[in-house]
């Protein structure tokens, strides 16, 4: 059976930014460790990068209303959203879902009301609430997020950011 593997990879629609870098590098690493007699990689991705991962790859391309209409999450054995803030996250479905998260900043910025870290935090909270994995992209993130949110006894991993500097 081949196990299909659905990743959202819709950050990458802000060229210049760490999350672009993180999807990038974490798009390149699977697809050279996939079996492919096994498993699918399916990108989610902005309109912008798709081919990125080379034409061979498998992709959906990201439209607004895919906040309301998910892309088909049945079709997947696993869910991989890549940040914590997504709009494109699978509640309701059966499918296994896998939550990576880089930080709960909006936690430490005093400019944001009360109210705004709360919703921030409830959003969170049921994203977590609904996944089967938490990985996190530091111990500091992971302890972080743990004052704030009860993770009941789901699995955590750490995996920390890589580095794609290939010249000094």
């Amino acid at each position: 059976m081949l196990n299909k593997v659905f990743i959202d990879f819709e950050r990458m629609k802000y060229k210049h930014t760490g999350l672009y870098h993180f999807c990038l590098n974490l798009g390149q690493s699977l697809l050279k460790e996939v079996e492919a007699a096994k498993e699918q990689l399916c990108f989610f991705v902005p309109p912008s990068v798709k081919g990125i991962f080379g034409d061979d790859a498998k992709y959906i391309k990201q439209h607004d209303f895919h906040k309301f209409f998910l892309p088909t999450p049945s079709k997947f054995q696993v869910w991989h959203a890549t940040h914590q803030g997504t709009d494109y996250y699978p509640y309701r479905s059966k499918v296994k879902k896998v939550l990576t998260i880089h930080d709960i900043n909006f936690m430490h910025d005093r400019s944001k009301s009360a109210y705004k870290r709360n919703k921030y935090l409830n959003a969170l909270q049921k994203k977590i609430k609904k996944a089967d994995h938490i990985t996190t992209v530091s111990k500091f993130v992971l302890n972080d997020v743990l004052k704030y949110i009860d993770f009941a006894d789901k699995p955590t991993s750490i995996i920390y950011n890589g580095c794609n500097i290939t010249e000094i």
